[in-house]
């Protein structure tokens, strides 16, 4: 629920900065560069070519934690993207990209 809430938001934002650039971006030395590499609508990590996934800022990271419900318990896990792995122990020095962080980050963008 607050993962697709969240998609709602960077979807929202990227139509608004897209939709500024155009009005505004005439003022803006290197435009074209900078309509070049924003991108307003999100994609599947599958649909990234390799060399985006290579460059994203969050190559590597885990995603998580998730529950996992066994019936008499419940164990956490995260998922690695990249392997399409999952992962029940984390190595040491894992980055992890969990849903406060995104949250995080969208409300950085907001402000």
């Amino acid at each position: 629920k607050e993962a697709a809430k969240l998609e709602e938001q960077l979807s929202q934002w990227g139509a608004t900065v897209t939709a500024e650039l155009k009005r505004c971006g005439h003022l803006l030395p290197g435009l074209r560069d900078l309509l070049a590499v924003f991108e307003p609508d999100l994609r599947r990590w599958e649909q990234l070519s390799i060399r985006e996934q290579e460059t994203d800022p969050f190559a590597g990271c885990l995603l998580g934690p998730f529950e996992h419900d066994n019936g008499d318990h419940t164990t956490q896990y995260h998922f690695d993207l990249d392997s399409q792995r999952t992962h029940f122990e984390l190595a040491p020095g894992s980055l992890v990209l969990n849903l406060r962080a995104t949250l995080s980050a969208v409300k950085d963008l907001e402000q």
